[in-house]
């Protein structure tokens, strides 16, 4: 048979460069590409990925994404560093499995009989998990200047928790705000989470803190976590949760730009939601500057996201049925056939805020209540 192209992942183990060094020198299989992140495994052609139990990008979303493409996946485990390794990989949904100091012969071995065995109707069959139909991802933003995009997220979670299971996530990397506004722990938070997606799926809701009717998933607790963290981590965690709970509103932070750092730029956790989104909840405040910036962010939200059902809604609205009709008409002028909704200034909002409670009545609340059932309805 022809010679079996890998491709080996980044490791801090000394099998990779053992095994290359034998294959150069030996044949046996051709070393396509060297993987140092998803996207790489996911972008070149080979037919089988080798990838340590360790590796900080290793999931079963990624592997279920190399299967799909008709390759297969080699796990590599060290039992001196974890008893359960060769476990952990196996519920990943590897195909096979090898110790890291099996020799390179034995490396060889299994790939041919990874290739020559390939389980080809479970390969063409395998799909990712879909989304009920049911279940609705709502992503709430808006451009900066405090136009109360936290509490309005707060709001829709708390009516649709009333109509099946709901979470609130908390995707703001640059001012998370709802654990303190809901008086819960920093931790555990979204980086507990994403360990648990990636390791330990039994665990994901112990990441999630209950607040009355609601779970949530609290933000980073220091601004410099988003530094760690990468779009693919975050946009399975909010696969994950999608798929547990009927309903899922995420608050994303006020910057979505693409400031180019790749897969762990800045703002890639805002990115993430603004992507996934089923429905998009623009907010913005009734003065021309807000306007302007809402219109800004709307523009990159869509360059992250072409099919998601967008409405805007004008917080702290005039009364004036005049200046309303003249702010509809610029919102809707400046972004589409967005559809427009208008928010009034509410006391009990203000008093609520100040004391650290939910708002549970007043206009404000009525306002998100018929929101809530429109984005039901929409989706």
């Amino acid at each position: 048979m022809n010679e079996v192209a890998v491709a080996l992942s980044a490791s801090a183990r000394d099998w990779p460069d053992r095994l290359h060094r034998f294959l150069a020198d030996h044949g046996g299989a051709r070393v396509r590409a060297q993987v140092l992140t998803p996207e790489d495994a996911l972008a070149e052609d080979y037919q089988v990925l080798i990838i340590d139990d360790v590796s900080s990008f290793l999931t079963p979303r990624l592997v279920a994404e190399v299967q799909r493409r008709r390759r297969q996946v080699l796990g590599v485990f060290d039992p001196a560093d974890s008893p359960d390794a060769k476990e952990r990989l196996w519920e990943f949904g590897v195909d096979q499995v090898i110790e890291a100091d099996a020799s390179a012969d034995e490396f060889v071995v299994a790939l041919r009989a990874l290739v020559v065995l390939a389980p080809e109707h479970h390969i063409d069959d395998l799909q990712l998990p879909e989304k009920q139909r049911d279940r609705i991802f709502i992503c709430v933003g808006a451009p900066p200047g405090g136009c109360g995009a936290t509490e309005i997220s707060i709001a829709l979670a708390t009516h649709l928790a009333r109509s099946g299971s709901t979470a609130l996530l908390d995707l703001d990397e640059t001012a998370p705000s709802i654990a303190q506004r809901l008086s819960l722990p920093m931790l555990p938070n979204l980086r507990t989470a994403i360990d648990a997606v990636a390791h330990r799926q039994t665990r994901l809701q112990k990441a999630l803190q209950p607040a009355g009717r609601l779970d949530v998933l609290t933000g980073l607790s220091s601004e410099r976590d988003w530094m760690e963290l990468r779009t693919h981590e975050v946009a399975e965690v909010i696969a994950e949760i999608s798929r547990r709970y009927r309903f899922v509103v995420g608050n994303v932070g006020s910057q979505i730009g693409d400031l180019g750092f790749g897969q762990g730029g800045r703002f890639s956790v805002s990115r993430a939601g603004v992507s996934a989104a089923d429905q998009l909840v623009m907010v913005s405040l009734p003065n021309p500057v807000s306007v302007s910036r809402l219109t800004a962010w709307f523009v990159q939200a869509r360059d992250l996201n072409k099919t998601a059902e967008a409405r805007i809604v004008v917080n702290r609205a005039p009364r004036s049925r005049f200046r309303r009709e003249e702010l509809r008409e610029e919102l809707q002028r400046a972004n589409g056939t967005a559809q427009v909704r208008f928010f009034p200034e509410d006391p009990q909002l203000q008093a609520a805020t100040w004391a650290g409670n939910r708002v549970a009545s007043g206009r404000f609340f009525r306002s998100t209540g018929k929101l809530a059932k429109e984005l039901v309805a929409g989706a």
